[in-house]
């Protein structure tokens, strides 16, 4: 377990203090519905097979289970997953293969449910997360993270991949 502890630094101002408007459990929430009204209101979009739902509820549950694991190690670390400031980075475990194991568990989750459901409109659900989070969330939480923890992160940032 490798812990860096932030430094301090000035509050952002400007372009720099500007965070998303949204968080991302909203989008989570949004595209999850967005599958299952997919499937109820486009049956004709669906495919047949036992094997996309087999496929589907695997990634399921490893998504939750890393979203899981994520909490309960920023939790033991004394950091958070919320806009604060930032205690620590969190280095070890999943951290150690990707920077960003929630939104990947995430990501996992609608994933799978769009499998199961077995709609073509409803896998469109988790690329729309997945973008939304690559784009909007992530590059606002890097930053936010260069500027509290500094040249620790930059060197870790380096080191992990952002997803896999």
């Amino acid at each position: 377990m490798r812990e860096v502890k932030a430094h301090a630094n000035p509050p952002p101002t400007g372009a720099e203090a500007a965070r998303p408007r949204t968080i991302p459990p909203i989008h989570l929430l949004g595209a999850a519905l967005f599958e299952v009204c997919a499937a109820l209101a486009l049956p004709r979009l669906s495919y047949p097979g036992a094997l996309p739902v087999a496929l589907g509820a695997a990634a399921f549950v490893a998504g939750a289970w890393l979203m899981m694991r994520t909490r309960n190690l920023m939790r033991a670390r004394g950091t958070t997953h919320r806009f604060d400031p930032t205690a620590c980075v969190v280095e070890d475990d999943v951290f150690a293969r990707s920077r960003n194991p929630m939104y990947l568990g995430m990501t996992a989750i609608l994933g799978g449910a769009a499998l199961a459901l077995r709609n073509y409109a409803a896998l469109a659900a988790p690329l729309y997360f997945f973008l939304v989070i690559d784009r909007v969330f992530v590059p606002f939480e890097e930053a936010k993270l260069e500027r509290e923890i500094g040249p620790p992160y930059l060197a870790y940032k380096a080191r992990v991949r952002r997803w896999l």
